[in-house]
Parts: C-alpha cells; structure tokens; sequence
C-alpha cells in the first residue's frame, strides 16, 4: 500500500473507501472492477491503482478498517465480571446495527465477506476476524458473570452470535430503515435462548 493514500485529506480517503464498500457490498470479488470503484470515488483507475497495488490489497485494506469498526461495537470491559452474558451480547448487537444503520455498505460488504467463496481470500479473512473480533469478542464475554465458570460458555456464546449474523442478513432492510424495531424483534429471539440456558444451568 502506497503511504501517499495517508496523505489525502480524510474525506478524501473516505470517499474511495466508501466506494470500495460499495463496489465490494453489491458484488462478489471477482465481479467487482477497480474501474468501477474508481468511478464511484471520482478517480481514475491508475491512481487507485497508486494507491493500492492490486484489488486484494485494496480489499483486505477495507475489511481490516471494517473490523476495526465493529471492534469499536464491544462493551466497555469495565466492570464485565457484574454484568450478564445475555446484557453485554445484546449491548454488543445493538451497537452493531446503529453502526449498520450509518453505514450501510460497510456492514453489507461484510456480510458478504462472510460468504466470500475466493480462494486468494478466505484463508487471510478467517485469520483477520479470528484476531480482530472472535477472539476479542470471546475474551470479553467469558468473564461475564454467569458464565465464568460453565465449560459450554464458548458454544452458547458462538450460538448467540451466530443467530445475531443470520438475523442481521435476512432483515438488513428493516435494520437500516428501523433498528429499534428489528432489535425488538430479536429480543425475542434472544430471551428464548436465554431461557433455555438458565433451565440448563438450573437441572445441572
């Protein structure tokens, strides 16, 4: 990557990385062209191309700063050994979506992301969101405080998350138009998972 990209003003350079989300959010990798990218962001092909040196580059540049993002979406760590699991996830959830709200083509090329089949890609994706947001995530809700000690907690946190993600995909629109009423709706979702972990943790 071309240090010069940091030299651009930040709407600047927010501008070809929204384009990027963009271009990245509505179309697979390998479908997605620099030259459109560059016409989104008002710029020519060959000065994207100064910038980044190829479209994996670029790419990978652009998940990193969307992992950074959503990182910023983890409760604060104070005092998490007195909070509940089910209160910092849902905290968590919430956040997340205000931010898919505000920015929509950033959480959408990252739902995308999840599902990217490209070879060049997959393995470095895993390895970016293991560091930057599963293990975070995890170190975070482990010490809650109704969980510390269950050796099932890493499951019933993966389980949350994952019902989190797919809900997030299949009702994107209704969490951009309204995230209060998609995060009314997964409360429900949640509260019977939560339940069945208490009635768990009560027969054992």
């Amino acid at each position: 990557m071309n240090e010069r990209f940091f030299l651009l003003d930040e709407k600047r350079q927010q501008q070809i990385l929204d384009a990027g989300y963009k271009g990245f959010a509505q179309n697979t990798y390998k479908k997605t062209l620099m030259s459109m990218v560059a016409e989104e962001a008002g710029i020519s092909k060959s000065l994207l191309f100064h910038y980044f040196v190829n479209k994996k580059e670029f790419y990978l540049y652009l998940y990193e700063r969307a992992l950074a993002r959503v990182k910023e979406t983890l409760p604060d760590e104070t005092n998490i050994e007195e909070r509940e699991l089910f209160e910092l996830l849902k905290e968590h959830i919430e956040k997340k979506w205000q931010l898919l709200k505000e920015t929509p083509f950033l959480l959408q090329f990252m739902s995308r992301s999840y599902y990217e089949t490209d070879e060049t890609l997959q393995k470095e994706l895993r390895g970016m969101t293991s560091r930057h947001m599963t293990e975070p995530i995890g170190k975070i809700m482990k010490r809650a405080k109704n969980v510390k000690a269950d050796p099932e907690k890493e499951e019933i946190i993966r389980v949350v998350l994952y019902i989190a993600e797919g809900f997030a995909y299949a009702n994107m629109e209704t969490i951009q138009r309204n995230p209060l009423e998609a995060m009314r709706e997964f409360d429900g979702l949640l509260d019977y998972v939560k339940k069945l972990y208490d009635n768990k943790n009560r027969n054992t």
